[in-house]
């Protein structure tokens, strides 16, 4: 029965597909025209930071796709904003010369079929590890390397991850992630500013010093590990580093309606749409196995490890390396993780983190917008010549 159910799908996706490419294959082609969307439906993650160095380059028509109810107030002027399955979207997903998310969305679509003469970069939203990837099906698998033209890079060790999982033959990027330009780059006046943006929105108090909570999603929908005790760990920050401290809550977008923590000192962000501007605003950070963790560390703040789960979630996706071999103190307990912060060494993690970056080839440079940038430039203008 499954299969035959699986066989139904496939037929029903083709057909969808073949009835779009009818009604809106007819429309013309834009080469300078360039399509952005993300998992999350916000405006976030690398496409964000491509568009922001995008919009500075003349000639291009800059198009992103969002939510029906996802904030629009830092899209940049002069982008024209359409929502996701709306007949607008579909005929930009047709029109344009180039795609470019951070997800599998255009690739698992029933619906849009890339054209010849579009361009699709993927930036994707992962980083240095932690967790498997690549546990899509066979077909989304094959589906994904046939329709990339380019996947983009921040070490050696991504560029393996991307052979072994969904790219085995698609061209990488090796540039770095735009999304890290943020955390990478020396520019303190505009870390200055991201970080009192943060501060403002969120209407935290002067003075107060902030960190981030922010678990990955359990594919077995498993809440029951989101257990960190929210005071402790404020308590042990404050004993460690001095000051009052707040920890903003973040759960991935998958679990958001299955679990929320309330804690005194505990601030709910899930509903800010990108984390990168929280983590240049948190002087620590905490995660079990989300990827964000090895953004964090190249803004060199401290980062820890608390995983009750860890034998489960070993269990059911794997990792690529032992947590331990991160620069992370990794803590099962609530007891551990005081422990950790109490005794952190910013001198033992610092070296740590060197060696980390060193071992897995990151090549981070803070200039990685502006290379996506480029390329999708000389796409189009390719483009334009023929």
């Amino acid at each position: 029965m499954g299969g035959l159910w699986r066989r139904l799908k496939r037929r029903v996706k083709h057909v969808l597909r073949v009835l779009a490419s009818l009604v809106f294959g007819r429309f013309r082609l834009v080469p300078n025209r360039v399509l952005f969307r993300t998992f999350q439906g916000e405006y976030c993650c690398n496409p964000k930071y491509i568009t922001e160095e995008l919009v500075k380059r003349p000639g291009l028509e800059i198009i992103w796709a969002l939510n029906e109810n996802a904030p629009a107030d830092d899209v940049p002027p002069g982008v024209k904003i359409v929502r996701l399955g709306s007949a607008a979207y579909i005929r930009a997903a047709y029109t344009a010369g180039v795609w470019c998310e951070n997800g599998l969305n255009f690739v698992r679509s029933a619906i849009i079929r890339k054209r010849r003469g579009q361009t699709y970069f993927q930036p994707m939203h992962g980083s240095l590890g932690l967790k498997r990837q690549g546990l899509a099906a066979a077909e989304i698998r094959a589906r994904a390397d046939e329709l990339t033209d380019y996947v983009i890079s921040n070490s050696i060790f991504e560029n393996e991850v991307y052979r072994t999982s969904y790219w085995p033959t698609a061209e990488i990027l090796e540039c770095g992630h735009p999304r890290n330009d943020l955390l990478v780059s020396g520019d303190a006046a505009r870390k200055a500013a991201v970080a009192a943006k943060v501060r403002s929105r969120l209407g935290v108090a002067p003075g107060v010093h902030l960190a981030i909570y922010a678990p990955t999603f359990r594919p077995g929908g498993f809440v029951d590990s989101f257990d960190l005790d929210c005071g402790r760990f404020r308590r042990a920050l404050a004993a460690r580093f001095g000051g009052e401290w707040l920890l903003l809550f973040r759960l991935h977008k998958r679990d958001l309606e299955k679990f929320t923590l309330a804690s005194e000192g505990c601030l709910d962000v899930g509903a800010y749409p990108d984390i990168q501007e929280l983590l240049v605003a948190c002087d620590a950070g905490v995660t079990d196995y989300s990827s964000w963790i090895c953004d964090f560390m190249l803004g060199g703040a401290p980062g820890f490890i608390y995983a009750s789960d860890l034998e489960r979630y070993s269990a059911d996706v794997g990792f690529y390396y032992p947590l331990e071999s991160t620069p992370f103190p990794v803590c099962t307990t609530n007891d551990a993780l005081e422990e950790a912060v109490e005794s952190f060494s910013e001198e033992r993690y610092k070296a740590k983190c060197a060696e980390f970056l060193k071992e897995r080839g990151c090549f981070e440079t803070g200039r990685a917008s502006a290379a996506v940038a480029d390329k999708i430039v000389e796409a189009v203008n390719a483009k334009g010549r023929r």
